[in-house]
This record gives C-alpha cells, structure tokens and sequence, in this order.
C-alpha cells in the first residue's frame, strides 16, 4: 500500500512538473502525454478494483461454508470467480494486453482469465 500511494504521490508529481513546462508542444506531443495519464489513471482503477475483488471475496460472509469446503476444496466458489472475472479481465487489457494475445492466453474461460488477472497484478504491484 506505501508503495503505491509513493507512487501516485510521484505521478501526480511529474504530471505538475508536465502540465507547468514553458515548453511548447505539438498536438502529437499533447496527445501522447493526455494518453499516457489516461492509460496510469486506467491502470491504476484497474489494479484498485482488481483488490477490492480480492478483498470481497476473503471477507468472513463470502468464505465458503464447511460443505462447500469439502466438495470445491481449496478452489474459488463459482460466485467468487464471478466477482473477480470481470476485474481480472479488464486489469489485463488496462495492462496493454491485446484481444489476440488475450485468446491465445486464455481462451475466454474463467479460471485462465482470473490465474491471469493475478499474475498482471502481482506483476504491477511489485514493479511500483
């Protein structure tokens, strides 16, 4: 959690030092800085909704009950992969992944889209 609210606190930091340059920019120079913060803000949604997922699903409420244990075992229940399918999907587009890559990776099935989503956001959590 420090690290990312280090790392916010520098985005926003260079995104001033950006924004208040005497400098002046060709439209394709402003177009590209415009993207890239849309792209960090994106990321950065992504990765926050991606752990609140996380943290829904470990809450005592949505722990699996003392049958459900012994039938799925240690696997995610079918409502908890619900909930984290969607953030995981787009965590991984929001990481730059293209539809094709996306495919070949996973094929669209669940289980392959949430293994997926946590190795994107293990992999930004510990880049930032």
């Amino acid at each position: 959690m420090k690290k990312f609210i280090i790392s916010a606190f520098l985005t926003v930091l260079m995104c001033g030092f950006t924004s208040c340059s005497d400098e002046p920019k060709s439209t394709d120079e402003s177009n590209d800085i415009n993207t890239e913060k849309l792209q960090s803000k994106d990321i950065n949604d992504q990765i926050t909704n991606f752990k609140k997922a996380l943290k829904w699903i470990n809450l005592p409420e949505n722990q699996p009950t003392a049958e459900e244990r012994l039938v799925l075992g240690s696997e995610l229940s079918d409502g908890n992969k619900e909930r984290l399918y969607a953030p995981a999907k787009e965590l991984i587009y929001a990481s730059g992944m293209d539809d094709a890559t996306f495919l070949a990776l996973t094929n669209h099935e669940r289980d392959k889209v949430i293994n997926l989503g946590f190795k994107v956001y293990v992999s930004l959590i510990n880049n930032n």
